[in-house]
Formats: C-alpha cells, sequence, structure tokens
C-alpha cells in the first residue's frame, strides 16, 4: 500500500475555510461593540443639549427660586391647620400651714389630666396643647409640706408634663384662674378618720372639687 501525502493547494484551501468559519463570530461581537458606544456618545449629547437648553432658557434658575417659595406654603399651611399652643411661663411653691401650693402660669387654656402614682408615691400632671418655656428650671427642689421635688419636662411635642414626688400620700386638689390663666395644685396631709369625711367629685377636666360632709351631733 502506497500513502500520498496531501497536496500543498488542499491544505491552503482547508486553512481559508477554517478562517471564514471564525470571523462571523468576531466580527459581530466588534459590531456590538461599536453599536453600544455610538448609542453612548449620542445619549451623551442629547443629555449635555437639554442642559444647556435647560441652563440657557432660565429653567434651571426658575426652578432654584420655586423650591424655597414651596417650602414657605407648606410651612403656612401647617401653620394654619395646625391649634396654636400654650405656653407654660412659669412654676412657683409656697407653703401655708399644712398645705403646699404649687402654682403654674400659662399664656393661654389648656386641658389637663391627672395621675396618682405609688411606691413612690407621686402625682402626674399632664397638660395638653402645652409647651415648656425654655427658661424654665426643669427640676424644683422643695422638700417641705410633704412635697419633695417638682419634675417638669416636654412629655410629647404637645403635651408638657409636670410630676410632684411626695415623702407621703398627700390629698391633692387643683383649682383654676383665668386671665392670666393659672393652674393651682393644693397638697395636704391627709386628715385623720376621726376628722369630718370629704368627697371627691372629679369632674372631665381633671379638676378636683372637695365636698365637706360634717356629723351631726348626737
Amino acid at each position: 500500500m502506497t500513502f500520498r501525502a496531501p497536496e500543498r493547494g488542499n491544505l491552503v484551501a482547508a486553512r481559508l475555510a477554517e478562517m471564514q468559519t471564525r470571523v462571523p463570530s468576531w466580527s459581530s461581537s466588534f459590531a456590538v461593540t461599536i453599536v453600544f458606544l455610538l448609542l453612548g456618545v449620542i445619549f451623551g449629547c442629547l443629555a449635555g443639549s437639554l442642559g444647556f437648553l435647560i441652563t440657557e432658557s432660565g429653567i434651571a434658575a426658575d426652578i432654584q427660586n420655586w423650591i424655597p417659595k414651596i417650602a414657605e406654603i407648606r410651612a403656612l399651611t401647617t401653620k394654619s391647620t395646625a391649634k396654636p399652643m400654650a405656653t407654660m411661663s412659669g412654676i412657683k411653691y409656697q407653703l401655708l400651714g399644712n398645705v403646699v401650693t404649687v402654682t403654674i402660669s400659662l399664656d393661654k387654656p389648656v386641658q389637663y389630666e391627672t395621675h396618682r402614682l405609688h411606691n413612690p408615691e407621686s402625682i402626674v400632671i399632664d397638660l395638653r396643647g402645652a409647651r415648656l418655656d425654655l427658661k424654665l428650671h426643669r427640676i424644683i427642689e422643695v422638700n417641705q409640706g410633704g412635697l419633695l421635688v417638682i419634675r417638669i419636662g416636654q412629655f410629647k411635642p404637645e403635651t408638657a408634663r409636670i410630676v410632684l414626688d411626695l415623702a407621703r400620700q398627700s390629698d391633692c386638689w387643683i383649682n383654676t384662674t383665668v386671665d392670666p390663666f393659672r393652674l393651682i395644685i393644693n397638697l395636704s396631709k391627709p386628715e385623720p378618720e376621726d376628722e369630718p369625711e370629704l368627697a371627691d367629685l372629679s369632674g372631665a377636666t381633671g379638676c378636683v372639687v372637695r365636698v365637706r360632709r360634717l356629723k351631726h351631733a348626737s
């Protein structure tokens, strides 16, 4: 049997055919890259032109001028719909006999709620629609008539809180005055059982009214 080497012409033709099969894959990737580059250049030019037109036409300046106006309009709308808050401008205490009086000054009437806590004894008064004057002291040492400390704070944005820390359980009743509006908190030592009986009548506003019941002589 005789082996014959492949002819040179056939070998060249085979190489050319192999190259032709590889060229389309390379050429397609290159074409896609060129297309993306052209799209990027076109979008960049459009964005630059649009920014130039906005700047030259004054639209950007108008937008910058309207931003603070919009914020101002929103602030005015909020102020007009919100209920005006009262300001707690002062607090003082006074001992008269066995009664400690705590007077709270505000520039307008407010609604309030009272709560009593035990162990340790304290009385909590929440003033709705009130905020504290920044000049007020937050803690006031008393140590008189069974009242140890007065603590005040902004419990919520719309509620001011007053806490009376007591040395013992005390009777408490609250009065109010108008023009100027004042909240007067009275604390006294509970009376012995053989004394005339006291009844508490609490109204919707939290104010406590004392009614004295006299015992009939036998």
